[in-house]
Parts: structure tokens; sequence; C-alpha cells
């Protein structure tokens, strides 16, 4: 729901670490469309940085 994308925009906006990638902008549409960005990693995907690929 809102208050669990309000609470992890929010967490997300304050974290800072080498370790963990950066928000860079959020969006909410009408309560119905969340949407987080978040920086651009090269040349790998999330599953492989996640899985070690």
């Amino acid at each position: 729901g809102n208050a669990d994308y309000d609470l992890e925009v929010g967490v997300l906006s304050r974290l800072s670490h080498p370790n963990i990638i950066n928000l860079i902008g959020c969006c909410a549409y009408k309560d119905t469309e969340h949407i987080i960005v978040y920086e651009f990693m090269p040349l790998r995907t999330l599953y492989d940085q996640l899985h070690g690929n």
C-alpha cells in the first residue's frame, strides 16, 4: 500500500553506502501506480549482481 511505498522511499532516500544502489527518484500516480528509479548499473543485470553471475 501507500504507507509501505512511502516508508521504502523514505528509507532509500536516506541511505548512502557503496554496496547499496542509489535512489534517483520516485513517482506515485493516483495511488495506483508506484515507481522507484534507481541508478544505472552498467554491464550487469540486478539478477547477476545478486546471484554472483
